[in-house]
């Protein structure tokens, strides 16, 4: 867990942070070009009731190892 997780899971009441979890868990980057995807909480971020639509991210994707954009996908349950 990235720091901002363990305070939260700290700070928070245990049953508001397992919902945050699971729907960090349903939020994915993907890579434009190799299809490389990693979940929101797997990559250290909580994205809690969230609902952006084509929101992208340029960063080095860990697959391909260049630049690239990513999408930011939510996955239906």
């Amino acid at each position: 867990m990235s720091f901002l997780q363990k305070l939260l899971h700290f700070l928070l009441p245990t049953s508001l942070f397992a919902v945050m979890e699971a729907d960090s868990k349903r939020w994915f980057l993907i890579c434009g070009t190799c299809g490389f995807k990693k979940s929101i909480w797997e990559l250290g971020g909580i994205r809690y009731k969230a609902a952006s639509a084509g929101k992208m991210s340029y960063r080095t994707c860990p697959q391909c190892l260049q630049r690239r954009w990513f999408k930011w996908q939510k996955q239906s349950q």
